[in-house]
């Protein structure tokens, strides 16, 4: 397989290598950033890692948020031009990304917390949400729509310059079998 199929190919092994390479380098992204030892000795403590692992629970609200993005905002609404709209529709899978969290950190509280949830910090309770919700659904929607976006128009810019090659292929032929004729 080469980079330009990786990339530009619809066929449906090139989509499923493409969507699988995002979702493995994001996960590889997502456990980097949640993983937090305070010490050397952090590293050889399976807790650290069973923390960062536990995060992962947020990672569906990205994918949710990232599919939606990419095959229901983008062409319908970006492509049209209908910004207003797109930009309403973006708030409102921001509330949901955040409501998602939300519940995901409920859930997680009752099967892993020994306390009701209303007990728990301020931390867990809304700054998770907010943080894995809004901030990294978000994140990880905008940067699958530019990634989109950059894939169009350089298909775009591609098709034009293969359809402006073409034409002065055709013209300059054109021109050379004028000019023997006439002749």
């Amino acid at each position: 397989m080469t980079l330009n199929k990786f990339i530009f190919s619809n066929q449906l092994k090139h989509r499923l290598a493409r969507h699988m390479a995002l979702w493995i380098s994001f996960s590889l992204y997502f456990f980097i950033v949640n993983f937090f030892p305070r010490s050397e000795q952090d590293f050889f403590v399976s807790k650290t890692y069973t923390d960062a692992l536990g995060r992962m629970i947020y990672l569906p609200v990205s994918i949710i948020s990232i599919y939606i993005s990419i095959y229901f905002l983008l062409p319908r609404f970006i492509f049209t031009r209908k910004y207003f709209q797109f930009i309403i529709l973006f708030i409102c899978l921001c509330l949901i990304n955040f409501a998602g969290a939300y519940l995901l950190t409920k859930l997680w509280a009752l099967f892993t917390q020994s306390v009701p949830f209303r007990q728990l910090p301020v931390q867990i309770r809304i700054y998770q949400p907010i943080i894995y919700g809004l901030g990294l659904g978000v994140v990880a929607s905008g940067f699958a729509i530019i990634i989109k976006l950059l894939k169009v128009r350089y298909l775009k810019q591609k098709d034009k310059h293969r359809t402006t090659n073409d034409q002065n292929k055709f013209s300059s032929a054109f021109s050379f079998r004028c000019f023997t004729e006439y002749f």
